[in-house]
C-alpha cells in the first residue's frame, strides 16, 4: 500500500484544489468557508483521538488531512434539505477520509483506512446531527448525542478488541 501513498495524495491535491475552484465560481460565500474551518478545527481532534483509540499510526495527522479533504470537497455542493445534506456529508466523508487515511498510511491496509473512516464519520455525524435537532426536538437530539458520546467512548474500554489483526486461517 506504501506505494500508491503519493498517488493518493495528488489526488487530494487535485480534488481539493478542484473543489475550491468551483467554490470560487459558484455562488457559495466565504460564510460557508468560515464554517467548514470552524468544522475541521472541531472535528479533527475528536477523529484523531478515535483513530488513536482504534490503532491508526499517525492518527492526528490522518484526521486533519481528512477532515480538510472532506470540508474542501463538501464546499460547492449546495443541498436544501438537513437530512439529505447529512447523508451527503456521511457518504463522502467516509470516501474522502478513506483516501486521506491510506495517503497517510494511517492503517496497514485499505479494509482498516475504510473501518476508521466509517467509524470516526459515524461519531462525528451523530453529534452533529444530535446538536441541529435538539434545536427543534430536544429529546431526539439528546438522543443522538448520546448515542455519538457512546461511540466515542467505546474503543477506550475495548482497545485490544479493535487494534488486534485478525488471525489467517
Amino acid at each position: 500500500m506504501t506505494t500508491y501513498r503519493p498517488l493518493l495524495r495528488m489526488f487530494l491535491v487535485v480534488i481539493v484544489a478542484a473543489s475550491f475552484v468551483f467554490f470560487l465560481l459558484g455562488e457559495s460565500s466565504w460564510a460557508d468557508a468560515g464554517w467548514a474551518l470552524f468544522l475541521v478545527v472541531l472535528w479533527s481532534p475528536v477523529k484523531g483521538v478515535t483513530y488513536r483509540r482504534l490503532g491508526g499510526r499517525l492518527p492526528y495527522l490522518g484526521a486533519l488531512l481528512g477532515s480538510i479533504s472532506w470540508q474542501a470537497v463538501g464546499l460547492p455542493i449546495d443541498l436544501d434539505s438537513f437530512w439529505v445534506i447529512m447523508g451527503v456529508s456521511f457518504l463522502a466523508g467516509v470516501a474522502i477520509e478513506t483516501l486521506a487515511l491510506a495517503a497517510t498510511g494511517t492503517a496497514p491496509n485499505f479494509t482498516r483506512c475504510l473501518f476508521l473512516a466509517l467509524y470516526g464519520n459515524l461519531i462525528v455525524h451523530f453529534l452533529q446531527i444530535g446538536w441541529f435537532t435538539s434545536q427543534r426536538n430536544l429529546a431526539l437530539g439528546v438522543l443522538f448525542v448520546l448515542v455519538g458520546i457512546f461511540l466515542f467512548f467505546i474503543p477506550a474500554f475495548y482497545a485490544d478488541h479493535f487494534t488486534q489483526e485478525p488471525r489467517e486461517q
